[in-house]
């Protein structure tokens, strides 16, 4: 399969201190989906992210055919690297949950999963996260990817995440995050974490065909979580601007609509000017403290 063909580069931002050589400095962050894949680099002694990569897989497959994603790793500089200070890899699906940590059971994890989503314990394995002190993201894993990328990685902590716990991490540990509808617009989804008093009261992601359903979705979480959307606050994270669609759409049925701010629980390099505040904070909520 052509490199060109299979995936597709769309943001790559670099510090110009990046040095190849001392990879075992870097923590590397990788999240995976049938559609896309994003790369970053944390430096943990400095405390900030010095290169982030954002790529689409054109011809949609599905991660367990993992055709996209090793082309991906094939013609990559260092992604194939296995002397990293540790790796964090986050995977996008459908087959999650969360639960309240008091109530977990790794010995009952799969039959957890299983009142949620209908996983195939054949194919995949059940991982679980913990995305904030009280909550634990209970997720399944293709067999095939996990074995693939715990094989390459296998000289250095490997640490597996879901999307949606990163999602609720970016939206509960950074103190400076304000209480309200969290809307993270993703590609071909769109995630809702609504959060009030430190607590979580809502999380769920939903697959978006046409873009009446932006709006219909929020207002219907709204609904049932009794929010006013008069009072009650949306942010907005993710794929989305100021001037697109999608923000004056929600203007229209949602008083207080607004971007979100950039985490301050961790740096960033100077390099990171040109992203806005409220991309990739799926991402950048894998380094937790």
């Amino acid at each position: 399969m052509d490199t060109l063909t299979a995936h597709k580069l769309i943001r790559r931002v670099k510090d110009e201190s990046f040095d190849g050589e001392d990879l075992d400095q870097y923590t590397l962050l990788l999240q995976v989906g049938p559609r896309d894949a994003q790369v970053a680099l944390y430096l943990r002694p400095a405390g900030k992210f010095i290169l982030l990569e954002d790529y689409v897989f054109p011809e949609a497959g599905t991660i367990d055919s993992l055709n996209s994603i090793k082309n991906l790793f094939d013609g990559h500089t260092f992604l194939s690297a296995g002397f990293w200070k540790e790796v964090l890899i986050s995977i996008k699906g459908t087959h999650f949950t969360q639960l309240p940590a008091d109530l977990f059971d790794k010995s009952n994890a799969a039959e957890v999963l299983k009142i949620n989503s209908s996983f195939d314990p054949q194919q995949e394995i059940v991982a679980w996260s913990t995305p904030y002190k009280n909550i634990v993201t209970i997720f399944s894993v293709q067999r095939s990817l996990y074995g693939w990328l715990n094989s390459i990685y296998n000289r250095q902590s490997t640490t597996f995440f879901h999307q949606s716990g990163n999602l609720v991490a970016a939206a509960l540990n950074d103190t400076t995050v304000p209480a309200g509808v969290h809307v993270y617009i993703d590609r071909f989804s769109m995630h809702i974490t609504a959060v009030a008093s430190g607590k979580l009261l809502y999380y769920n992601q939903f697959v978006i065909k046409e873009f009446q359903d932006y709006i219909r979705y929020i207002l219907l979480v709204m609904k049932t979580l009794t929010l006013d959307p008069e009072a009650f606050p949306v942010i907005l994270w993710g794929f989305v601007s100021r001037t697109s669609p999608h923000f004056a759409e929600f203007k229209k049925f949602i008083r207080h609509v607004a971007l979100g701010a950039r985490t301050r629980s961790v740096g960033f390099s100077p390099a990171f000017g040109d992203v806005q505040d409220h991309f990739f904070s799926d991402i950048f909520a894998m380094v937790r403290k």
